[in-house]
């Protein structure tokens, strides 16, 4: 048959079988290394034989692609430190002196390299002595499994834990901080409604309506915090409406403005309203008038009486506006500045006659600017007042 050597011990001499046989031999074992070499370059993994100086004696394709090499002759009777930064091939030749002289594996431990890019590369390496005929250490066989995918994937696993495992903690610490909140208008509305229930025939009028004014007073504190809540809820769960559109945003600071105009008016404060020409803006309406009438609110409450809250907007670039509600209050602690829009954080303080504050209205503010893109802040001082500002697109033609 062609390809192999037949043999005919009548014809032939002792020496010329042999040479037969010796021919025989080494076809076969040809043969063996081509199908061992055929498996090792098609195996995905890298796979390379070091002899006890770290030289290698046998790379494949994969172990190729990873060092960068073109062909095995660039690589043999090379070391790690060819390849390598110092640092990353000091740590495998003392890996590999550790598998040689203590003739023992090391099975499937994770180790990284950088690669002929640049880029760190995760693997997963055995290394197992390679032996002689009389058992002594020769060398090793290393086998590595690029795990980088792998190992990506479950640090970024961890990251969403961590990082929902403090979300947990921080939603934890708000919602005590908002039954807390609750807590106080009901103990209030509680005690009024009780009194007057008991003692109602000895209250005068004057009482009464004295009564009267309180019960409504925590009643709209109760609904605000209510409303704000359930929308903050909303937005959590993804259930609510973003619908942007083409607006006139004098228009929608107009309406908000008109909200707690009352309010203004009963303390004494000018709103200086700058957005009187029509600005085209693409917003959801319902949105921004949330997050304007909780900075407007929040203006009036820790501005004294005789004070003013100015609202401007200022065009930033080609598709951006700046809006700015400043007032003449209070100011705000430089410690409270980082944590007004924490939701871990509770940062309320009463107004300047006494009006209670949560915090939960600047969390929405927050939420409703990022969902258009936006950003907010703000600027304090103590004692003369805070700016907040937001950042809007404007109109889309």
């Amino acid at each position: 048959m062609e390809g192999t050597v037949s043999l005919d011990y009548e014809s032939k001499s002792k020496e010329e079988l042999l040479e037969e046989i010796r021919q025989l031999k080494e076809e076969k074992l040809k043969n063996e290394r081509l199908l061992l070499r055929t498996v090792i370059d098609n195996l995905p993994a890298s796979i390379y034989c070091k002899d006890l100086e770290g030289r290698k004696t046998l790379v494949n394709i994969a172990e190729l692609r990873m060092i960068g090499a073109k062909s095995e002759e660039e690589v043999l009777g090379k070391t790690d430190f060819d390849f390598y930064p110092k640092e990353i091939a000091e740590g495998f030749f003392a890996d590999d002196q550790l598998v040689i002289q203590k003739n023992e594996p090391v099975i499937n431990r994770e180790e990284y390299l950088i690669d002929e890019k640049g880029e760190k590369r995760w693997l997963l390496t055995s290394k197992i002595p390679m032996l002689d005929d009389q058992g002594n250490v020769i060398g090793l066989v290393g086998i590595g499994r690029d795990i980088t995918d792998r190992v990506k994937i479950s640090k970024e696993i961890q990251l969403r834990n961590e990082q929902l495992t403090q979300l947990n903690a921080e939603k934890d610490k708000f919602f005590s901080i908002i039954a807390h909140d609750l807590k106080s208008p009901f103990t209030g509305l509680l005690g009024l409604t009780e009194l007057m229930v008991e003692s109602s025939d000895s209250f005068t009028k004057e009482e009464f309506v004295e009564y009267s004014k309180s019960i409504n007073k925590a009643s709209k504190k109760l609904y605000k915090l209510l409303e704000n809540l359930l929308e903050w809820a909303q937005v959590q769960r993804g259930t609510i409406t973003f619908t942007p559109m083409n607006l006139d945003l004098a228009q929608i600071v107009g309406q908000s403005i008109d909200i707690i105009y009352q309010r203004a008016l009963q303390k004494k404060i000018t709103i200086i309203n700058e957005i009187t020409s029509p600005q085209k803006v693409y917003i959801d309406e319902k949105m921004t008038q949330t997050v304007l009438r909780n900075l407007l609110s929040n203006a009036v409450k820790f501005t004294k009486s005789g004070g003013r809250v100015f609202i401007k907007a200022e065009s930033l670039d080609e598709k951006r506006l700046r809006v700015s509600i400043e007032d003449t209050g209070v100011g705000i602690p430089k410690e409270d500045i980082e944590r007004l829009f924490r939701i871990e954080q509770k940062v309320c303080s009463l107004g300047t006659e006494g009006e209670s504050s949560t915090g939960l209205g600047l969390l929405l503010c927050k939420e409703f600017v990022e969902m258009h893109g936006g950003r907010i802040w703000v600027e304090s001082e103590m004692g003369k007042g805070s700016k907040f500002s937001f950042t809007i697109n404007k109109a889309i033609s």
